[in-house]
């Protein structure tokens, strides 16, 4: 796999800003940490009482 340095990683961030804007980008990230939020709660769930 390449190694990305700064310079690449501005570039695609600007490409994918480009792309969806920025009101979407932050909708969707918002909605990633729900979910990730949700998946450690049932993950906790399930776990035995010690």
């Amino acid at each position: 796999m390449p190694n990305l340095g700064p310079t690449e990683l501005l570039i695609i961030l600007f490409l994918v800003i480009a792309l969806f804007g920025g009101k979407r980008l932050f909708r969707g990230a918002g909605e990633l940490g729900k979910s990730v939020r949700e998946f450690g709660r049932a993950v906790g769930e399930d776990e035995p009482d010690l």
